[in-house]
């Protein structure tokens, strides 16, 4: 949970543990991210929640998951919105 957690903010699911993701993470924040996302792990308890609510398996990681506006995005979509 991002401790600046609002409901209207969209989701972003990361996998904590790929260097990759974690390196993207501390880019997005270093760049006002913070203020504009809810962050958590693909791997916690609030991260497989949303994972089930848009129809991905509990243990998902292949990429990062963007939830905005009640749709999920992945992969290059994601990025891209981001």
């Amino acid at each position: 949970m991002s401790k600046n957690e609002n409901i209207n903010k969209p989701v972003l699911l990361i996998d904590s543990d790929c260097k990759f993701c974690s390196k993207s993470l501390q880019f997005i924040i270093k760049h006002g991210g913070e203020d504009k996302y809810n962050f958590y792990s693909l791997n916690s308890d609030e991260g497989r929640k949303f994972l089930r609510k848009y129809d991905f398996p509990d243990d998902y990681s292949k990429s990062i998951v963007l939830i905005e506006k009640e749709k999920a995005y992945i992969k290059s979509d994601a990025a891209l919105r981001i």
